[in-house]
């Protein structure tokens, strides 16, 4: 695993566009500290790796599932409504 410091990297100029942007926020006091940019950072790119809110074991079951379910049947908008609209009539009778 690599490590990279903004304190090193933000006195060149960074290749990386997030790199740049992080110590752009540092140097114009956006963040107190490079330290509490790094923590941002990571804590946005957990956010993003955990989005679906999944394990890979779930993952791995939902799968599965969809795997013994069968093949999909065909896609019809018309009976959807219909089942739809009898569904709702039946349940104001």
């Amino acid at each position: 695993m690599m490590v990279v410091f903004l304190p090193a990297v933000c006195g060149s100029r960074p290749i990386y566009p997030v790199l740049r942007a992080r110590c752009h926020a540092v140097e114009t006091g956006q963040y107190a500290s490079t330290s509490e940019a790094i923590r941002e950072a990571v804590r946005e790119w957990q956010e993003r790796r955990d989005l679906p809110g999944y394990t890979v074991d779930e993952l791995r079951v939902l799968v599965q599932e969809g795997i013994d379910s069968g093949p999909a049947t065909p896609f019809d908008p018309e009976s959807i409504d219909h089942e739809g609209r009898r569904l709702l009539k039946a349940r104001h009778d």
